[in-house]
């Protein structure tokens, strides 16, 4: 039998390493940074940052009989004193008489109040923190000034964990259907004295406050959206197209496509005015129906013309959508699309109503009884593009599509200040609607139409004005 060759095995004696290494040398500098870019250079790409304020260097000032609060870091001549995410109450109280004092203490608390007609009323607090200033044994006498630095607290728990703390919200819905929602924060300053007989000898101070979370969109809008049909070509990705359909009670007048245009972020802030471009697409014979109301046919036809004017040919400004008086109503949720918006609809109408607005919706959960209502909080503002000849001489094929087309724009009231929120029994939601109607809804064989599209409102805009980079593109 033959044997397997024998190979030579490499003992560690026999491996060798190389002697001379590569040399190193230290790298160079980095290079200078410059916010700016320079000759030759071009910025690719930018995000903002918040703008940071300076802080407030006012002091508020409340007395109330011999108890003086006094709170910095405030805006001079505010009403109410005000703190933002994570800010700190600083501030101290004073007292006239300082004598024959027991304990002295200050308390932080949140309080969420809900009454509904449905629910009934509900009352929690979300978060209550007390901070002892003073107390007996701490010294031979309690001082008449006393400093304090209390944080705000940021967050709360609850059963199904934790939370951001809400913003200070106040919603009052009065009538025969009645809902109010509350988030209210205050400072409570509490000195206790010794009893005399049965009787307590406690002061208590409450200092109401004012909680303002701010918070931004995380892209911008783009600065130049109109004229819409340039933009669209341009930059297709800075619109949110939102479809719906105006329907038809005669088969004979087909339904019209509406296609709303915002900007794509969906999240603006309550300061921002929200560029629109409003379509609505269907053969001539539907458009006419929209645009003219239905009179017989020995009357004489009236222009096809739309002025310019505000969006909303509507009276009211605000109206309340609850659940139904069934039990069997409260269990459901507040609807996305809602079927219960007024429409102007006069006996004598000769224009159809074509509005964008934005519509607030606050829902609660009281005992198990849900209601919402609807407020509207910014009107927007269209004016009409150029429309073609919808005239039955000049369309040479009723079947083809025609468009009419609509330019705008649309901003929260001064009076809205915060965005939406969940928190608690509460949850505020934002929505930008479309309404159409045509005239004499009634005799018209088109019907009234509304469609809300969810989108999210914030505090402040992407970037300040001020904040704008001068970019060399």
């Amino acid at each position: 039998m033959d044997c397997p060759p024998e190979y030579p095995v490499a003992s560690s004696s026999t491996l060798t390493l190389p002697l001379n290494l590569p040399s190193y040398s230290p790298s160079g500098a980095s290079p200078d940074y410059v916010a700016e870019p320079s000759e030759g250079e071009r910025r690719l790409d930018f995000v903002a940052r918040p703008h940071v304020t300076e802080r407030p260097h006012g002091t508020f000032t409340k007395k109330i009989r011999k108890i003086t609060v006094s709170l910095h870091d405030q805006e001079e001549g505010v009403d109410i004193p005000t703190y933002a995410r994570n800010a700190i109450v600083r501030g101290q109280l004073q007292l006239d008489d300082a004598e024959n004092i027991l304990s002295v203490s200050v308390k932080l608390e949140g309080r969420q109040d809900v009454s509904s007609s449905e629910g009934g009323t509900s009352i929690r607090t979300i978060f209550s923190e007390t901070h002892a200033l003073w107390k007996r044994g701490d010294c031979a006498a309690c001082p008449s000034k006393l400093p304090f630095y209390i944080p705000f607290p940021s967050t709360y728990k609850d059963r199904s964990g934790s939370h951001a703390v809400p913003p200070s919200f106040s919603a009052e819905f009065r009538g025969t259907s009645s809902l109010v929602c509350k988030n209210t924060y205050s400072l409570v300053a509490v000195i206790k004295k010794p009893r005399l007989g049965s009787w307590k000898q406690h002061k208590t101070v409450i200092l109401p406050m004012r909680y303002h979370p701010r918070s931004r969109p995380f892209l911008p809008i783009a600065p130049t959206l109109h004229p819409f049909f340039s933009s669209v070509k341009a930059a297709p990705d800075e619109w949110r197209q939102v479809c719906s359909i105006m329907e038809s009670r005669d088969k004979s007048i087909p339904s019209i496509d509406c296609h709303l245009f915002i900007p794509a972020v969906q999240i603006y802030s309550v300061s921002d005015k929200i560029s629109v471009h409003l379509q609505l697409r269907a053969p001539p014979r539907s458009l006419r129906a929209f645009l003219n109301p239905a009179v017989p046919s020995s009357q004489p036809k009236l222009s096809l013309s739309l002025r310019s004017t505000r969006s909303s040919t509507l009276s009211a400004k605000s109206w309340s959508t609850s659940s139904a008086s069934s039990s069997s109503a409260h269990t459901r949720s507040p609807p996305m699309l809602l079927s219960a918006l007024p429409f102007s609809s006069p006996s004598r109408a000769t224009n159809p109503t074509v509005r964008v607005f934005l519509m607030r919706q606050i829902s609660t959960n009281v005992n198990g009884q849900r209601a919402w209502r609807n407020n509207v909080i910014g009107e927007g503002e269209l004016w009409p593009l150029q429309h073609p000849s919808l005239d039955s001489e000049d369309c040479m094929h009723e079947d083809e599509q025609s468009a009419l087309d609509w330019e705008g724009e649309v901003k929260c009231d001064e009076d809205v200040s915060i965005g939406g929120f969940v928190a608690g029994r509460i949850m505020v939601k934002d929505f930008i609607v479309i309404q159409l109607s045509p005239p004499n809804p009634k005799t018209s064989p088109l019907l009234e139409h509304q469609h809300t599209h969810p989108i999210r409102l914030v505090t402040d805009p992407y970037l300040e004005a001020y904040d704008q980079p001068s970019n060399n593109y």
